[in-house]
């Protein structure tokens, strides 16, 4: 463990962090830095307490309106991805893309831009919505 004095400590890695009191220690959860299933404790006149820190559902933070502009922006973005998968699917498109080469390597090719891109801010989204939902949740145990 840590031999600093009394208060709370995290480590990430290699390196420890602390001592921290434990209104610095629950801000230092809530903003991510410490992670879920980090090794953490408190030191208290040379004892140690393990404390378990795990993520939960925040159920307030299901229907809030950050919430629900984040399921909005992930509808719209899997609906601008069936759209553009339907575009391609239809038959008149192909065969006229089929009929001009150079622009059927650059359909392809934006089509993948896009695709990533569409990828890329799901993720980033449903990111967004987890730090929305989730509340992080330390436990010592006795």
């Amino acid at each position: 463990m840590s031999g600093g004095g009394d208060g709370l400590y995290f480590r990430t890695g290699a390196k420890t962090h602390g001592p921290f009191t434990r209104l610095e220690f629950e801000r230092l959860s809530a903003t991510g830095e410490v992670a879920k299933g980090s090794r953490a404790w408190r030191q208290a006149s040379g004892n140690y307490y393990k404390i378990n820190v795990e993520s939960r559902l925040k159920w307030s933070g299901i229907f809030s309106c950050a919430a629900c502009g984040h399921a909005t922006e992930i509808a719209s973005i899997m609906l601008m991805l069936g759209v553009v998968v339907f575009s391609l699917s239809l038959k008149q498109v192909r065969e006229e893309l089929k009929a001009e080469h150079g622009a059927l390597a650059f359909i392809v090719f934006m089509t993948l831009v896009v695709f990533v891109m569409i990828v890329a801010n799901l993720r980033r989204t449903a990111g967004k919505m987890a730090r929305v939902t989730t509340e992080m949740t330390s436990t010592e145990e006795v």
